[in-house]
């Protein structure tokens, strides 16, 4: 992903409480921006890459050729108001069916951000299960974790490794080359590097005047300087 593409330079965003700039606070808000959009590049990679089956439709996904299928988030019979995990896998000889919420991150998540994700995720396979009569479990993936206790540390331990699994072990369920994929994924670094590195530089030899930041736009509060 481009960090180009995310930089708008006269953006106003809650870094600026802590930068104070809107140069570098933009850049920092064009990070986030990218960082988030690498998580969605990575559920496209995944469907690319798959040599298993895939499915877009519940009937499609029971009569699909081989064992293992995995299934679009887009499936009718899958959608859940308010939540909407990255994608799922059917295991056709058990008749399972596992919810998947993927994390790109390779740091600890925070407490509350963990805890959520777990609850709501396994509220998703409750409510299928529910549903549709298909045995649902749950499962995080940690995509850059090194094993199963990696992965649960990374998610500060508000779970099991039963409901874990790293992006090695996913990618070798659907048969998915994950260096390629990682690839595909870091390929923009070294352009981000030096677009990043560029617009630090201009900053830097710059004088960066303290930017007068409306606070009533986050919190219906009093406008103030930074």
């Amino acid at each position: 992903m481009r960090l180009e593409d995310a930089f708008n330079k006269n953006a106003v965003t809650g870094y600026s409480r802590v930068l104070g700039d809107g140069l570098e606070a933009a850049m920092m808000n064009a990070v986030q921006k990218t960082m988030i959009r690498t998580g969605s590049e990575l559920e496209t990679l995944i469907f690319k890459y798959a040599t298993c089956a895939t499915s877009t439709s519940l009937a499609a996904m029971r009569n699909s050729e081989g064992n293992t299928v995995i299934v679009s988030k887009d499936v009718p019979e899958f959608r859940m108001k308010g939540t909407q995990p990255d994608m799922f896998l059917f295991n056709k000889a058990e008749n399972t069916l596992t919810v998947l919420e993927i994390k790109v991150g390779s740091s600890s998540f925070d407490t509350s951000n963990s805890a959520g994700k777990i609850e709501k995720t396994g509220s998703v396979a409750r409510a299928i299960q529910e549903r549709t009569g298909i045995l649902t479990k749950f499962k995080i993936c940690i995509w850059s974790a090194s094993s199963k206790d990696d992965a649960v540390l990374k998610l500060k331990g508000l779970t099991t490794t039963d409901n874990v699994m790293t992006g090695a072990e996913l990618c070798n369920i659907i048969g998915a080359p994950m260096q390629k994929i990682e690839l595909e994924l870091t390929q923009s670094i070294n352009d981000n590097r030096a677009f990043f590195n560029s617009k630090l530089g201009v900053c830097q030899t710059s004088k960066c005047k303290m930017r007068y930041y409306d606070r009533t736009k986050i919190t219906g509060g009093d406008k103030f300087y930074i």
